[in-house]
C-alpha cells in the first residue's frame, strides 16, 4: 500500500492518558458521591460528548464543574507520556517520505504543552487543535497536501475516528489501546484494526 499522509488523533492514539483521565473520573463520582462505574464500562460509553455518561449515572454538575474536578485531579497526577511505540512509528513514516498529520479534540494550548512535553512538537506537517469535526479537518488535510484520500490513513480510539475516516473518504484505521474498547472500533467496521501504533509498519509495507 502507498501512503502518502498518516494522521494521528492524540490522546489515547499517541498519548498514553487514559488511566490518567480515569483517575479524574474517579475524582468526580467522588465528589458527588456516585458508584464509580468499571474502565471497561466507561470505555464502551464514553463518547466526544462526555455528559450523557454522567447524566445516565446521576450526576448532574455544570460542565464547568466537571472540567475543574478532571483538571484538578489530573494536575495532581505525573505528566502522561506517549506510548513506548509511538516515536518509532512517527519516524519510520517520516524517514519515508511520508506527511505526518495530527488531528485532536484538545484545546490548542494543551494540545502543545503535550507535543513541548514529548519533544515531538517538529514531529507533524499539520496540526489541528479543536477539532469538532473531524471530517471536515481531515478533507481540509487532503486539500493542505493535495493528497488522494486512498493514500491517507487516519489512525484513532474512538469509533467516532473511524466514522469520521470513512466520511472523508480515507483509510480508517482503529487502534484499541485507548479510549474505545475494542467491541466499539470493530462496530465501526475500520479499514484496519491494530493493538499497538508498530502494527501500522506492517500495514505500509503488506497492506494487511
Amino acid at each position: 500500500m502507498k501512503i502518502d499522509v498518516i494522521c494521528f488523533d492524540w490522546n489515547g492514539t499517541l498519548l498514553d492518558d487514559l488511566q490518567i483521565v480515569f483517575e479524574g473520573v474517579k475524582a468526580i463520582f467522588s465528589y458527588f458521591g456516585k458508584p464509580m462505574p468499571p474502565l471497561e464500562e466507561y470505555r464502551r460509553e464514553m463518547g466526544n460528548d462526555y455528559l450523557p455518561f454522567y447524566r445516565k449515572r446521576g450526576i448532574d454538575g455544570s460542565r464547568e464543574l466537571l472540567n475543574r474536578i478532571m483538571a484538578e485531579k489530573i494536575l495532581s497526577l505525573p505528566q502522561p507520556r506517549i506510548f513506548d511505540d509511538a516515536l518509532m512509528t512517527i519516524s519510520f513514516f517520516r524517514e519515508r517520505g511520508v506527511k505526518t498529520a495530527l488531528v485532536s479534540l484538545r484545546q490548542e494550548k494543551g494540545l502543545f504543552a503535550d507535543l513541548s512535553a514529548n519533544k515531538i512538537e517538529n514531529f507533524f506537517d499539520f496540526v489541528r487543535a479543536g477539532a469538532l469535526n473531524k471530517t471536515e479537518v481531515l478533507k481540509e488535510m487532503l486539500r493542505f497536501f493535495k493528497a488522494s484520500a486512498r493514500g491517507v490513513i487516519s489512525v484513532g480510539d474512538m469509533a467516532t475516528d473511524i466514522i469520521a475516516a470513512k466520511n472523508a473518504g480515507v483509510i480508517s484505521c482503529g487502534i484499541a489501546h485507548g479510549y474505545h474498547s475494542k467491541k466499539n472500533l470493530v462496530e465501526a467496521n475500520p479499514d484496519f484494526l491494530i493493538e499497538h501504533l508498530r502494527e501500522l509498519k506492517t500495514i505500509a509495507v503488506n497492506g494487511s
